[in-house]
């Protein structure tokens, strides 16, 4: 089947009114279309007539499937050879449906899709298939998005450890809020690293949950180091933390007496 093309007419003179001779019209489609066949890009150059005058048949490219326009330029040469250019202007871009014939200049005040975009035609099925697609990626991003949201929430639990009697630190206390709930005076021991090998970096909350006073004390060549030297907590529901720094190494800051 042939392509349709459409009669383009128009005239071009400068803004003094004259036109230039050895002047040619140029439409230079975007890009390949398809349209029943396939649409090979190309520059279709028209030799202006008397007076500036067009007459150019076209291929109305709004029947394509790929969005592309003509840009149309006005190239003036030195001579009857068309081989020197001295002046070259572009107008704009056009496209051009198969209602025609048009006027040139009511087609470069219209504007024209951007050339990029196309669109095609799918069946029923096609269309069900990617709809069905799009939302299972939609529900999967959801239930993705809800998961990290609850691993991020469980990443800030502090999880408790209560204590109602002297206590020796162990491995899975690292991170913890270690809560000594006695109404007499205990002992919160931090062993040494070749017992516990606590990573460096390492951060246990203490908190005197009871009226009993709680004490931090480091086993055999441990250090723990506060401001001060102070080591018991000052009452119930004071607070500490405190730090591996090195091998047998700890900081401890807070309610301290």
């Amino acid at each position: 089947m042939a392509l349709t093309t459409v009669n383009i007419t128009g005239t071009f003179n400068f803004p003094d009114a004259t036109w230039a001779q050895y002047t040619t019209a140029e439409f230079m489609i975007s890009g390949y279309d398809t349209d029943a066949q396939v649409v090979v890009p190309g520059t279709i150059s028209s030799t202006l007539g008397a007076g500036g005058s067009l007459s150019v048949n076209l291929w109305a490219n709004d029947s394509g499937l790929r969005g592309t326009v003509y840009r149309v330029n006005i190239v003036v040469y030195d001579s009857s050879n068309y081989t020197k250019e001295v002046m070259r202007r572009d107008l704009g871009k056009i496209q051009i449906q198969a209602s025609g014939p048009f006027d040139i200049s009511s087609l470069l005040d219209l504007p024209a899709t951007v050339p990029g975009f196309w669109h095609s035609t799918i069946t029923q099925a096609e269309y069900d298939a990617a709809i069905a697609a799009a939302s299972a990626a939609a529900a999967s991003e959801a239930a993705a998005a809800v998961s990290a949201a609850s691993a991020a929430a469980s990443a800030t639990v502090i999880p408790i450890n209560s204590q109602v009697s002297n206590y020796t630190l162990i491995l899975s206390d690292a991170g913890k809020q270690i809560e000594m709930d006695s109404a007499t005076d205990v002992t919160l021991t931090v062993p040494a690293n070749s017992a516990v090998a606590f990573g460096i970096g390492v951060g246990i909350l203490v908190t005197q949950a009871g009226d009993g006073a709680v004490t931090i004390a480091g086993a055999s060549g441990v250090t723990i180091n506060s401001v001060g030297g102070y080591t018991t907590m000052k009452s119930q529901w004071s607070s500490v933390i405190i730090i591996k720094r090195a091998t047998d190494e700890w900081v401890m800051i807070g309610d301290l007496i």
